[in-house]
């Protein structure tokens, strides 16, 4: 059966929610050492900058991978939905369509106002997903 809509924004947030945690700890740690330097020098504020795009790329990697356990990213588990093929039920689609499937979250707004006038991510159309109530039993 089909996961409600609320279940996947909360899924959802609760995936955001960790990735900005991570990518906070993660810019914390990598730029403690180039803050503490004082005076603030623009080489300093160059490599912060670019520390920036890096930390960024990383959280757009974790967000793209997030789904590739089974179909199933830590907020979905705690929600217990899954991603599943949706022209073979009850399988987990293929690494690459869990991955390419999450491309369409660059742009949010757009697959947004879409997931909510249709109930499915542009993701989902594009790469035949279907997110469902439990788990999958996993089969490739």
């Amino acid at each position: 059966m089909r996961a409600e809509r609320m279940t996947r924004l909360g899924a959802f947030f609760i995936d955001y929610l960790l990735v900005c945690i991570v990518v906070a700890i993660f810019s914390f740690l990598i730029s403690w050492n180039i803050m503490t330097q004082s005076p603030m020098s623009a080489e300093n504020f160059n490599k912060l900058r670019k520390l920036n795009y890096f930390i960024t790329a990383i959280g757009l990697i974790i967000t793209m991978f997030k789904d590739v356990v089974n179909g199933r990213s830590i907020g979905k588990r705690m929600t217990n939905i899954s991603v599943i093929d949706s022209k073979r039920n009850d399988q987990v689609p293929s690494i690459w369509r869990l991955i390419l499937r999450n491309i369409t979250l660059l742009i949010w707004p757009v697959d947004l106002l879409y997931f909510l006038i249709s109930g499915n991510r542009i993701g989902d159309i594009l790469f035949s997903t279907q997110v469902v109530r439990g788990k999958v039993n996993g089969k490739r």
